[in-house]
Order: C-alpha cells, then sequence, then structure tokens
C-alpha cells in the first residue's frame, strides 16, 4: 500500500479516530460524565471528574490524555490569577467529534 493509502477497507481518507481499545468501566464513566457536562453547558476538570466518577486519578487523566490525543476534547489552562489560593486546574470540554463518540457509546448494547 502506498503512503497515502488507507489501511481501512473502505479506504475511507478520514477514519474515526478511537481513544480506546477496549472499553472499561472507568472509560465509560468518564466518558458519561463528560457528556453530563456538555449537556449542562459547561467544562469539567480533573479532579472533579475523579471525585464523581470514582475513577482514580492516575487513570482520569490517561484517559483524558487519550481522548486529547484523539481529538475528543479539547483543554485550557485557567489563569491562575482567578483563584489565586489554589493550583490552576486545566477545564476539558468534548469536541462535536466527542460528542458523537460518547453517545455512541453510551447508546451501544451491553455485552
Amino acid at each position: 500500500m502506498g503512503e497515502n493509502e488507507s489501511n481501512n477497507p473502505s479506504n475511507n481518507p478520514t477514519p474515526q479516530r478511537r481513544p480506546f481499545q477496549r472499553l472499561t468501566a472507568p472509560a465509560l464513566a468518564l466518558v458519561e460524565f463528560l457528556l453530563y457536562a456538555n449537556q449542562q453547558n459547561r467544562e469539567t476538570y480533573g479532579w472533579e471528574i475523579h471525585t464523581q466518577t470514582g475513577v482514580g486519578t492516575a487513570t482520569t487523566y490517561k484517559l483524558l490524555k487519550r481522548l486529547s490525543n484523539a481529538g475528543m476534547i479539547t483543554s485550557r489552562r485557567e489563569l491562575i490569577l482567578d483563584h489565586p489560593e489554589r493550583p490552576a486546574r486545566n477545564y476539558f470540554t468534548l469536541t462535536p467529534e466527542g460528542v458523537d463518540f460518547a453517545r455512541s457509546l453510551l447508546s451501544a448494547p451491553k455485552r
């Protein structure tokens, strides 16, 4: 196959990026919470995701990194001047592609 050809059988030039090789309970909980925050029209941050889902902090940030690398979420760093009494937060928001991805995961039949 040439360098510009896709390994996708349909030869789709822009295959959908999948952040997870397999779906785990922590990944599903995280995606579900991100979709909930999106439906509330608000951003969320790592510690909030961790406390609301029960997903460990290391796992939370690893999953957020995977989602970010796949283009499913965007992030922004809070300005420390906003709240000098605590460390700056990284806020996360689902992209339109991420919203579609989350909905498809959550609507898939459970095995």
